[in-house]
Parts: structure tokens; C-alpha cells; sequence
């Protein structure tokens, strides 16, 4: 569909074009999804608008958006790639706090394991009973040098 658009033309003293404003008025209004649809008119897709005539420059003279100056351009970066630092050692820690407490779970459970085996003939002394037979663990009752084996007497 091609649509032209025209202004009212009163007398002779009026003129037959849109000032700038008023076509970059018109332009949004289409481009922007103002128009209320009817019967008559819509709804259609808008697909290029072209401008001839006296109204060749209308766009190119539109001010453009203001960029983002360099300096927060590079606060946003630095404060997104803080952000995602600290989220990662924040996942990291909770993986590691987690695999501990499950490695620490299991360690108890096998020393619990082992301290209560009980082999059948071999009997089982108590510290005090070994400190007792032993001295009190006295070097001179220790087995040779660098050793860690101590004589001791058994009081039956």
C-alpha cells in the first residue's frame, strides 16, 4: 500500500508542504504505533517510508540519541565483570563447602568403622593399661633406638 499524506491547504497564504517538526511528527506517529485502528485505515505493517521532495532531509536532520560517554561505558564493564567474579567464587564455595561436608561425613564414618574392629584372639589394652605396664612410657623400657615399640610386663 502506498500512502500519501498532504496538508490542508486553506488559502494562498498557507502553504502546501509539512514543516520539519510536523513530518517528523507524522513519521513517529507511523513508526511509533500511534495510529488507533479503524475500518478504514489499518492495521498494515509499516515497511519503509519515503521521503521526496522538500522532505528529503527530515530524517537526516533528526537529533541523534546521546551515546554513552567512555567512562561509563567502562564502569558498566568493570562492574559487570566484578559481578560475575563474585558470583562464580560464591558457586565455587558452595560446591567446595559441599563436597567437604560429604568427604568429612565419610571419613568419620570409616575411622567409627575402624575403631571398633575386633579381630577374634588378639586381645585389646586400654591406654591407661599400656601407660601402666609400660612405665609410663619410660625410654628405658623403649624396644632399641628411633623405635616405638616399649617392653612391658602383664600383671595377670
Amino acid at each position: 500500500m502506498l500512502l500519501k499524506l498532504f496538508p490542508v491547504y486553506v488559502n494562498q497564504n498557507s502553504s502546501h508542504i509539512f514543516n520539519d517538526s510536523e513530518a517528523r511528527r507524522i513519521i513517529s506517529m507511523f513508526t511509533g504505533w500511534n495510529i488507533p485502528d479503524s475500518d478504514v485505515f489499518g492495521p498494515y505493517e509499516l515497511l519503509y517510508i519515503t521521503l521526496l521532495g522538500p522532505y528529503t532531509n527530515v530524517l537526516s536532520a533528526t537529533p541523534r540519541k546521546s551515546k554513552l560517554s567512555t567512562g561509563a561505558l567502562v564502569g558498566i564493564v568493570v562492574g559487570a565483570i566484578a559481578g560475575a567474579v563474585t558470583l562464580s567464587a560464591l558457586v565455587s564455595l558452595l560446591i567446595l563447602r559441599k563436597r567437604a561436608g560429604n568427604y568429612r561425613a565419610i571419613t568419620k564414618r570409616r575411622r567409627a568403622s575402624k575403631a571398633f574392629m575386633k579381630i577374634e584372639g588378639v586381645k585389646y589394652f586400654s591406654y591407661a593399661e599400656m601407660a601402666l605396664a609400660t612405665n609410663n612410657f619410660n625410654s628405658s623400657s623403649q624396644d632399641g633406638q628411633k623405635s616405638h615399640l616399649f617392653r612391658a610386663r602383664q600383671s595377670s
